[in-house]
């Protein structure tokens, strides 16, 4: 990341807008600073797209104000997709052995570039167990790794369950 100072003065050939200047705004709150000080960019500690550009949530940089240029390297590994994993979630599932219980399977996402179908085709039958009862509908629902929601935008999905009973 590179920062530079806020300039004090304006560039020669550029002037302020003044009142009454067409297609412009005028205000006479709008100043340059008196000392040309560093912009501070500054990482949320939640809701931050600081691990996306490699960054630590909840920092500032530069750490204090400055006069000078700053070039700043990341500190972290980016992060180019934070979705590695599909969880998939079934209102009929009863799975014991995950939690939340009603976890189907997961598949991971791999060779598949964004805006791509994501195929997943196991190499052999997972049969889980069921919810005990009598069901009108369910629900079916896409989670990533860490179980939030995915927001799918694709209307063309495709899924076969294979349900039988219980031997």
């Amino acid at each position: 990341m590179l920062l530079y100072p806020v300039p004090t003065s304006l560039p020669t050939g550029y002037s302020y807008a003044t009142a009454g200047t067409s297609g412009s705004v005028y205000t006479a709150a709008i100043k340059l600073p008196t000392t040309a000080y560093t912009p501070q960019f500054v990482l949320a500690s939640t809701g931050s797209i600081a691990t996306i550009i490699g960054f630590k949530t909840g920092t500032t940089y530069p750490s204090a104000q400055s006069t000078a240029n700053q070039s700043i390297l990341s500190t972290l590994t980016p992060v180019g997709s934070t979705v590695n994993s599909i969880i998939m979630q079934c209102s009929l599932v009863n799975n014991p052995i995950t939690v939340p219980s009603d976890i189907l399977d997961s598949m991971p996402i791999k060779e598949t570039s964004f805006g791509s179908n994501i195929t997943y085709d196991p190499s052999f039958e997972k049969f889980i167990g069921l919810s005990n009862g009598t069901f009108n509908s369910f629900t079916f629902s896409f989670r990533d790794q860490n179980l939030n929601e995915i927001y799918a935008r694709d209307p063309n999905v495709s899924i076969t369950l294979i349900i039988r009973q219980k031997k």
